[in-house]
Parts: C-alpha cells; structure tokens; sequence
C-alpha cells in the first residue's frame, strides 16, 4: 500500500508505475476509438460518399438546374445572408423570399438533425 501524508513534497510522492503492456502508438486505431478496422473503413467510406454528394448537389443548385433562375450555393450560409440582406435593401422582395426561405430550410434541417 502507497500512504500519503497531508504535508508531502514533490520528491517524497513515490512514483507508481503502469504494468508492462506494449504501449500501443499514438495513430493506432483503437486510440481514435475505433473498434475494428471494418468500422474504420465503412466510416471513411460513408463519409466520403456524403462529401460527393454535398458537393455535386451544390454543383446542381449553383448551375440553376434545379428548377429556379437564381444560382445558389448551398454549402456555405455566408453567401445566402448576404445575398438576403442585399436584397431587401434593393427591394426585391422575390430575391428576399427565396433566400430567407433557404434560411430557414437550414434552421430547420439544424432542428431536425438536433432531435435526432
């Protein structure tokens, strides 16, 4: 048994060491929390699939193939409050319909994602 008096020093805590595993090293999978390289695989598989496809669906809605005149892109909202703003400080209201009706598409996907 290790005692510990209440006015020890640095020096008098007695060091404790671990048992002699063979520590794994610092990329190993299983210290990402990984449980078989299988799940690795289908992880990174899945996820790039949903990167190509965020990608070719923002594709399609900048070209305006997906049934509206205004190229929007989808991927990054910093673009669409902006666009938002400028258009009702112009006075389009039609332009500031479709971008604050993306807006709260996002929110509400957001809300959606989060209950989930």
């Amino acid at each position: 048994k290790i005692y510990f008096r209440r006015n020890m020093t640095a020096a008098e805590i007695p060091l404790v060491r671990r048992p002699s595993k063979t520590p794994l090293p610092s990329h190993s999978l299983r210290n990402m929390g990984v449980a078989s390289r299988r799940e690795a695989h289908f992880v990174f598989a899945l996820g790039l699939l949903l990167s190509l496809n965020s990608g070719y669906i923002n594709g399609l809605c900048l070209s305006g193939l997906m049934g509206g005149t205004y190229g929007q892109g989808v991927s990054a909202f910093t673009g669409t409050y902006t666009k938002s703003g400028l258009a009702l400080a112009n006075g389009e209201v039609k332009l500031f319909g479709f971008e604050f009706t993306l807006i709260l598409s996002f929110i509400g996907g957001a809300m959606i994602a989060g209950f989930l």
